[in-house]
């Protein structure tokens, strides 16, 4: 696995500024900190984001076969059995 640092332009002139070896290894150091803590944030909100998403898929599956099961009961009719009912409905009114 590598590191994909994404410096600025000054941040880079800005380490090669330094002549010692320490100041550049410290300086490239604290980048590195704020990089590592960036990428541990960005994968926080996409396991959140993930786990979110999940949820809801999981909900809208037990939710759709609730209903299947309704419906091969007899507890629930879908729009198209409704209607043809209230139109018998009405048929028998006539």
């Amino acid at each position: 696995m590598y590191v994909l640092i994404e410096l600025k332009r000054k941040k880079k002139f800005f380490v090669l500024f330094f002549f010692k070896i320490p100041n550049r290894l410290m300086l490239t150091l604290s980048l590195l900190k704020k990089e590592l803590e960036m990428s541990r944030l960005q994968q926080k909100i996409g396991k959140e984001v993930e786990e979110k998403v999940n949820k809801q898929h999981r909900k809208f599956m037990l939710m759709e076969q609730l209903r299947i099961i309704k419906k091969e009961l007899g507890l629930e009719k879908d729009d198209k059995e409704a209607m043809n009912d209230k139109f018998r409905a009405r048929l028998k009114v006539i």
